[in-house]
């Protein structure tokens, strides 16, 4: 998934996580300070997961907190869960 496909598609399920507009989401800030609770973010990564078709470190929204952050990791084929 290209780095511009990836955000939008982050994007729009952090949106639909949190119940408000795709574009009330900041790429920059971290998604806790925009509503995002524990619940959300670990069905966010699971999500992620089913999509990326691989498995992701539980806390990796804690590691990467913006969808920024998150991109850039993704992108670079990190984030795999260590076993």
């Amino acid at each position: 998934m290209a780095d511009d496909d990836l955000r939008a598609w982050i994007l729009g399920r952090v949106a639909l996580l949190l119940d408000v507009a795709p574009s009330r989401i900041s790429p920059e800030r971290p998604l806790t300070e925009q509503g995002m609770d524990s619940v959300s973010a670990v069905a966010l990564v699971g999500e992620l997961e089913a999509e990326l078709r691989r498995e992701l470190d539980a806390d990796l929204l804690h590691d990467h907190p913006t969808v920024d952050d998150l991109v850039a990791l993704l992108d670079q084929g990190a984030g795999y869960r260590h076993s």
